[in-house]
C-alpha cells in the first residue's frame, strides 16, 4: 500500500511539472494563487508579493498656495508621513509658495523599506516653522499624495485635499494633520 502511495504522489508531482513545462513552452502562461502570494507567468510576469507589501520607491506631493493677500510663505515646509519628517521646500532659497503657485516635490523613499500599508496607517501632517518673512503665514489651497511602487511605473493616488491657512493667530494652527486612511 505503501508503494502505491509513492507511486501516485510520484505521477501526481510529473503531472504538475508537465503541465507546466507545455504550459510555458506554449506560451500560454500559468497562474498559482495561494492566500497573501500569487505566482504567474501571464504576460511575462511574475507577483509574488500582494501589493500592501511593496515598497514604495517615491513620494510625490503636489502643493498649490492660495490667491489671497499674503498666501505665499517664504517659512520652511515638512511634510510627515509614515512616522518620519521631510522638508519638502528648497531648504536654502525659501521661496517655494508664492500666490497662486502649484509645485510637486518628489520625496525618494525606498531607502526607508515603507509599503502602502505604512503610508495608509499612519497620520499625515503638513506644517511650516513661522519662519522667513514678518508674515509667514501661508494659505494653501491643496494638497495631493501620489506615490509609487519600486520597479514600477503607475503612480497611485493617497489622496487630495483642500487645505486653508496655516498661521500662527487664534482660531488657526501652523499645521493640519490628517488621520491614516485605514485603521
Amino acid at each position: 500500500m505503501k508503494r502505491l502511495a509513492i507511486i501516485g504522489g510520484t505521477i501526481g508531482i510529473a503531472l504538475v511539472v508537465l503541465v507546466v513545462v507545455i504550459s510555458l513552452w506554449s506560451g500560454n502562461g500559468f497562474k498559482i494563487e495561494a492566500p497573501g502570494v500569487s505566482v504567474s507567468t501571464e504576460g511575462d510576469t511574475v507577483e509574488t508579493l500582494q501589493q500592501s507589501e511593496k515598497l514604495l520607491e517615491t513620494v510625490v506631493v503636489k502643493i498649490s498656495t492660495g490667491s489671497s493677500n499674503n498666501a505665499g510663505t517664504n517659512a520652511r515646509v515638512f511634510l510627515q508621513f509614515c512616522g518620519r519628517e521631510f522638508q519638502i521646500d528648497s531648504p536654502v532659497k525659501h521661496n517655494d509658495f508664492e500666490a497662486n503657485d502649484t509645485r510637486d516635490y518628489s520625496i525618494p523613499v525606498q531607502s526607508f523599506n515603507f509599503t502602502e500599508d505604512d503610508i495608509k496607517s499612519h497620520s499625515i501632517r503638513l506644517r511650516h516653522d513661522n519662519t522667513g518673512s514678518e508674515e509667514p503665514s501661508w494659505q494653501v489651497r491643496n494638497l495631493a499624495i501620489k506615490y509609487k511602487f519600486v520597479g514600477e511605473s503607475p503612480m497611485h493616488i493617497l489622496f487630495s485635499e483642500g487645505v486653508g491657512w496655516l498661521k500662527e493667530e487664534a482660531g488657526y494652527a501652523l499645521y493640519k494633520e490628517w488621520p491614516p486612511i485605514t485603521q
